[in-house]
């Protein structure tokens, strides 16, 4: 299931946010060193946490979530995912920084679910079903194309083999093929998307960036720059050791 994000995002737009964290957590190396991130997202946050729960508490292909509850996030995840990660695989650093891809984009970026409020007073969030909104506007999308880009940065890596990157950035199989295919070798788009439609390749966002009101990603773009939100305390986490 997906969910319909309030702010429709690019490509270009994506990686940019991607720049600024890898500035802001000062990851000057191509390698992006996702459970690390976890930790120091989690000790800058008092409104993130993350919990390892045994596989069995969780449906069947669920490999991470973010939860919101009481305007806390919660990353869960099965005991399975946490340790793979921890020994080097490389699909489920993936799966957990998709996670935190959520986070960064709903709580610092603002770009979260639709919300749709009932006479009741019930509130929910506008699901996806059927690609009814293109991807742009797809916050699984969003999350997918930011843990893309802070995974294998593009400056970095555009003139990598598929072995280059599987082996300096971590990055699944699944994602250094795509990286390949439609975003190192992205080509300028022959038509637009048109409102509604899903069947394009991701990059055909690029040059569209009337999806988002300029001024309004420009906004967020810039507090998101001038925030201090990541700057890392060397000295309390050497204290927590």
């Amino acid at each position: 299931m997906d969910y319909e994000a309030n702010i429709g995002l690019s490509r270009l737009q994506i990686r940019e946010i991607a720049k600024v964290i890898r500035r802001k957590l000062n990851i000057q190396t191509v390698l992006f060193p996702v459970l690390n991130v976890l930790e120091r997202l989690t000790d800058k946050f008092t409104n993130l946490y993350y919990i390892v729960s045994p596989d069995y508490e969780f449906e069947k292909g669920v490999m991470a979530e973010l939860v919101l509850e009481d305007n806390e996030y919660c990353i869960r995840m099965p005991e399975s995912v946490y340790n793979n990660a921890a020994k080097g695989n490389r699909s489920y650093l993936g799966f957990i920084c998709h996670e935190i891809c959520h986070f960064v984009l709903i709580h610092i970026v603002g770009v979260g679910p639709v919300i749709e409020t009932y006479k009741n007073g019930m509130v929910f969030f506008r699901k996806i079903e059927n690609h009814k909104v293109p991807l742009y506007k797809s916050m699984e999308w969003q999350a997918k194309a930011l843990c893309g880009e802070l995974m294998i940065p593009f400056d970095k890596c555009k003139n990598y083999t598929f072995e280059q990157i599987v082996s300096e950035t971590k990055s699944s199989d699944l994602q250094a093929k795509y990286f390949l295919e439609y975003v190192a070798n992205y080509k300028e788009p022959n038509k637009l998307i048109k409102n509604g439609s899903n069947q394009c390749n991701d990059l055909n966002h690029n040059r569209q960036h009337v999806i988002m009101p300029p001024r309004q990603i420009h906004n967020n773009i810039t507090v998101f720059k001038k925030s201090t939100f990541l700057k890392f305390d060397a000295k309390k986490n050497k204290d927590r050791k």
